[in-house]
C-alpha cells in the first residue's frame, strides 16, 4: 500500500504518516503469563544449577551462617519429624532424581508479604511447593534454629501436623505458591 499524498509534503509529493503507539499496558492475562514464564525460567535455572558438574557444597542456610549476598539457590524440604517438630533438609537434585520429573500441582498463586511481618508457630495449611521470587524470609524451628531463604530457593513444605514453624519476612517478599494434590 502506498503512503497517502500530502499537499504539504516534499517535492516527491509523498509523506509517511507516523502514528503514536499507545503506552504498554500489562493486562491480567499477560501478567499471569509473565508470572508463569518467570517461574518456569526459575525452575530451569535451579535444575541446571543443581545438575552442574561442580556442585558447591554448603551447609543448611541459617541466619548466622549465610553470608550476605550469597547467591546459592537450593531445594529444601520442611517436614514434621517423629518428635512432632518441623525439620528442614536440603534435597540435592543429584540424590533426588524424582525432583527432575514433572510434578503435579493444583495451581499456582503469587503471594506478596511485607518486610517485618512475623507469624508465630503455625503449621502449613496444606502440602505445597514454594519458590521465593524476590526478598528474604526466615523460618524458625522449635529447637531455636533459624533458616534464611532468598530468591530462587525452592521449598517443599510438608509440616501440616506437629508444632510447626515461625515465619519472618526479612524484606518485602514475593513467592510462587503451588499446592500439591491431596
Amino acid at each position: 500500500m502506498l503512503p497517502k499524498k500530502n499537499p504539504t509534503a516534499h517535492s516527491s509529493g509523498l509523506s509517511i504518516a507516523l502514528t503514536r503507539r499507545p503506552p504498554c499496558i500489562i493486562r491480567p492475562m499477560n501478567a499471569r503469563l509473565l508470572a508463569i514464564t518467570t517461574i518456569l525460567l526459575l525452575v530451569v535455572a535451579i535444575a541446571s544449577a543443581c545438575t552442574s558438574e561442580t556442585p558447591t557444597p554448603r551447609s543448611m542456610p541459617t541466619a548466622l551462617s549465610v553470608p550476605e549476598g550469597d547467591s546459592h539457590m537450593g531445594i529444601y524440604r520442611m517436614y514434621t519429624g517423629n518428635d512432632n517438630e518441623t525439620h528442614i533438609e536440603e534435597l540435592p537434585l543429584s540424590m533426588h532424581g524424582e525432583l527432575g520429573e514433572l510434578q503435579a500441582v493444583k495451581g499456582m498463586q503469587i503471594q506478596q508479604n511485607a518486610g517485618g511481618r512475623f507469624l508465630d508457630f503455625h503449621q502449613a495449611p496444606n502440602k505445597r511447593w514454594m519458590i521465593t521470587l524476590s526478598g528474604e524470609l526466615e523460618i524458625g524451628l522449635g529447637d531455636g534454629t533459624v533458616h534464611r531463604f532468598g530468591p530462587g530457593d525452592v521449598r517443599l513444605i510438608e509440616d501440616v501436623t506437629g508444632h510447626g514453624h515461625t515465619t519472618r519476612y526479612v524484606t518485602d517478599h514475593v513467592s510462587a505458591l503451588m499446592p500439591l494434590p491431596d
